[in-house]
């Protein structure tokens, strides 16, 4: 099995979605190790709503995950108030 790639944690991340975020853009990655922190470049328009979504699937690997979404700006500054743990909205 090929070792996959580490996705960066800051503002050089090259991972992007799949397709246009509005209509349902996606994006599938990994936890290499455990704490590990995947940053995803999306480029949201304001006055917008969006949905985002994240899951964990179980691979039987002993890294595990709790999904937990913060929004940044550009310059790597968390947006505040937009960031989720467990469900709801934000």
């Amino acid at each position: 099995m090929a070792k996959s790639k580490d996705i960066a944690a800051n503002i050089n991340t090259t991972a992007t979605l799949d397709g246009d975020p509005f209509f349902g853009g996606s994006f599938s990655g990994q936890l290499e190790t455990a704490g590990d922190h995947d940053w995803i470049k999306v480029e949201l328009q304001g006055l917008q709503a969006y949905n985002l979504y994240a899951s964990l699937l179980y691979t039987g690997s002993a890294t595990q995950g709790d999904s937990f979404i913060r929004i940044f700006d550009s310059a790597g500054v968390q947006v505040p108030n937009a960031f989720n743990d467990d469900g709801g909205v934000f």
